[in-house]
């Protein structure tokens, strides 16, 4: 049975806005791991001729978001689940590293942030709201990261997040236990407090690779077969 694509239309659009169109369809999950992206139908849906379309499909297949096959055309890409865990230690790599840096360079400012977000966060787990919890989360880790001082790192690093979003997303609601999380984050802004960058690397390394066995459980339900 063919699967219609799911992206909102847009008129005239030129190559750079299919593509972020496209890719935020695909973190979005509206277009689903090995969902095949028929060119006909998206060019009638953009009103656009192949060849920018054919410019936003190259870029994304460029960074892992779509696959081109000779026999089955351009499909959206999936990642195996144990590909999935192995990206995402490596992601969580990064983003200790990154934390590391960033953590020498904070101002008091932006402790305060942190100490804000891990409030919200903490309300919102004592009122059940785990969509709000998400995105008290990711503004933690934002500003946490906000005074790294390498660029390149962070440019790898929310590449790689896009990546891993489909399926890091999903793993969100087989944690039940957030008071892990909030220790962890306590702890985290103490060294933040203190400039221990090492400490900060071993904590943020723990807290973020725990989601590895989840998102390998999800990802092996989000893969069709």
């Amino acid at each position: 049975m063919k699967v219609k694509v799911k992206v909102d239309k847009v008129r005239n659009a030129d190559a750079s806005q299919i593509y972020e169109m496209l890719k935020e369809s695909i973190i979005s999950h509206k277009l689903l791991p090995n969902q095949k992206l028929v060119e006909l139908e998206l060019s009638r849906r953009f009103n656009v001729s192949r060849t920018p379309l054919r410019e936003a499909l190259r870029r994304l297949e460029a960074e892992g978001f779509v696959t081109y096959s000779k026999n089955r055309g351009v499909y959206v890409s999936y990642l195996s689940p144990e590909e999935v865990v192995e990206r995402f230690i490596y992601f969580s790599n990064l983003l200790a590293f990154a934390s590391s840096l960033s953590v020498e360079h904070l101002t008091r400012r932006q402790i305060d942030e942190l100490n804000d977000y891990d409030n919200k966060m903490r309300s919102a787990t004592s009122h059940g709201e785990r969509i709000q919890w998400v995105a008290y989360n990711q503004s933690f880790h934002i500003t946490l990261l906000s005074a790294c001082p390498n660029k390149y790192l962070l440019s790898q690093l929310t590449k790689e997040g896009e990546r891993l979003w489909r399926y890091w997303a999903g793993a969100f609601n087989l944690v039940f236990d957030l008071d892990e999380y909030h220790r962890e984050h306590s702890e985290i802004i103490k060294m933040a407090l203190q400039k221990d960058s090492a400490g900060i690397y071993d904590i943020m390394f723990v807290h973020t690779s725990r989601f590895s066995e989840k998102i390998k459980i999800i990802s092996g339900k989000l893969i069709p077969v």
